[in-house]
């Protein structure tokens, strides 16, 4: 029972943990983002926007921080 709990208390593996979190968030964040590509792509057909061009620029940028966000989760942490 004693080296399961060092293990436990291990500061490492919290630090594992920690990084699998932000990996697998930041490539929820990057499928999310994709998946807005998509639906404003789908509005626009289907509802009259005046800037439609502007709402695609915006999700493009999130598209791009999001892969930013991932390289950073992959790279850094």
């Amino acid at each position: 029972m004693e080296p399961l709990l060092d293990f436990l208390k291990n500061q490492s593996l919290f630090s594992l943990f920690l990084k699998l979190f932000g990996i697998v968030l930041g490539l929820l964040y990057l499928f999310f983002s994709i998946i807005m590509i998509r639906q404003v792509s789908s509005m626009k057909r289907t509802v009259s926007v005046n800037d439609s061009g502007l709402l695609l620029i915006f999700t493009y940028i999130q598209v791009f921080l999001a892969a930013v966000i991932v390289f950073f989760a992959f790279f850094i942490l």
